[in-house]
């Protein structure tokens, strides 16, 4: 198994989204009494091709065939080897042949979820496409007999997926994500152990991930959400990760990203959602200056680019002249010589502050070596 998942929280997270999304929203009327039963298993995968994974499949239902089974349903979370969703479709139509070919089609269905999930004929900000999605791609094993029983007992059953995709695009992204934000920010990759020993091998971490201690990010999303935050720009980039997240999560009025192409530089790509607005270039060059103007006001400015402090101070002076209600400091802790620039202009500024600020843990670090400022002349950020 990567680094890139501990199995075990896998495992505590696929829990989380059962009882707080599809048992909290009631998703599936039939779930409830096997979970408080403790009659679910939750299996994390370690395939690392899909023929060792349809052997954990056949494996997790020879323990449902068995007589003194412990439980009723399997989870079974693939997070390593299907995180792509075409991938993982196609993975899905190779178990169902394989429960064909082995006569097993008749006893045992197959439903699916995955992070990325999408109906085909609906836009891709459909809320609805949050019925099909987990922290995690998981294929859900259910027994025949058990489905045909939940049929018996409860009343148009066929219109359940409908009555669903109809309640969440009721509630809307945001506020299903805002059940529980830790557990929606699960799916994206963080700073991580793997990018910690990157970084340490080779003085910047090359990785295509968001470079933020997990932690923070938390407490930072519960910022916006508490917040009320509608509008965001980052500036600064990477390859765009944080910034998707955000988008994907909050579902931003307005969502606009800055960044030169260092990552491209890198070797990697810069990746956003079509309807975030994108300005390529220098952060204070007149073309931006025009650009930020057109954008309006902004709720909530991160700056994440030129961590020198003659860089960073220059993004705030240029930012703070624009309307805004917030402005936000990556690396305010200034743990490396690459940051300290950042740490000097927050220790400067005068106004409302708040600092977010935790130990790097998943990056196997017991000490904060990121953190993130939020501050304003005008609202208090606490």
């Amino acid at each position: 198994m990567s680094s890139m998942y501990d199995p075990q929280s896998v495992i505590e997270q696929i829990h989380a989204w059962v009882r707080t999304v599809v048992m909290g929203l009631n998703l599936c009327p039939f779930a409830a009494a096997p979970m408080d039963a403790g009659r679910v298993r939750v299996v994390c995968s370690r395939a690392n091709e899909l023929g060792e994974l349809m052997a954990e499949l056949l494996h997790e239902i020879d323990l449902l065939n068995a007589e003194d089974r412990e439980s009723d349903t399997t989870l079974l979370a693939a997070p390593i080897l299907l995180r792509d969703f075409d991938a993982f479709l196609d993975a899905v139509a190779v178990a169902q042949a394989l429960l064909t070919e082995r006569g097993m089609d008749g006893r045992y269905q197959l439903a699916h979820f995955h992070p990325d999930y999408r109906f085909a004929d609906s836009p891709p900000a459909d809320p609805a496409h949050l019925t099909n999605r987990a922290p995690h791609p998981v294929l859900h094993i259910l027994r025949w007999t058990d489905v045909r029983g939940a049929m018996e007992t409860h009343e148009n059953v066929a219109d359940i997926p409908r009555r669903n995709q109809d309640l969440l695009r009721s509630m809307g992204t945001r506020a299903v994500h805002a059940l529980d934000l830790p557990l929606a920010l699960t799916p994206f990759k963080c700073w991580d152990r793997a990018t910690q020993a990157i970084f340490e091998a080779k003085g910047e971490a090359l990785e295509d991930c968001i470079l933020q201690n997990r932690a923070e990010l938390e407490e930072f999303a519960q910022f916006i959400e508490d917040h009320n935050i509608r509008s965001y720009l980052e500036i600064g980039v990477w390859t765009g990760r944080l910034v998707t997240a955000l988008h994907q999560i909050f579902r931003f009025d307005t969502t606009a990203a800055c960044d030169q192409g260092w990552a491209e530089q890198c070797g990697f790509q810069i990746g956003l959602p079509e309807d975030v607005q994108f300005f390529r270039g220098d952060s204070a060059s007149p073309a931006y200056l025009d650009w930020r103007a057109e954008l309006g006001p902004i709720d909530l400015v991160l700056i994440d680019g030129d961590h020198r402090y003659e860089g960073v101070k220059r993004d705030f002076e240029i930012n703070q002249s624009f309307p805004h209600r917030y402005l936000a400091f990556h690396d305010i802790t200034g743990a490396n010589r690459w940051t300290t620039g950042v740490r000097r202009l927050w220790n400067e500024l005068e106004g409302k502050k708040r600092e977010i600020i935790h130990p790097h843990r998943e990056a196997g670090i017991d000490t904060p070596t990121m953190g993130i400022g939020i501050w304003s002349l005008t609202e208090d950020p606490s």
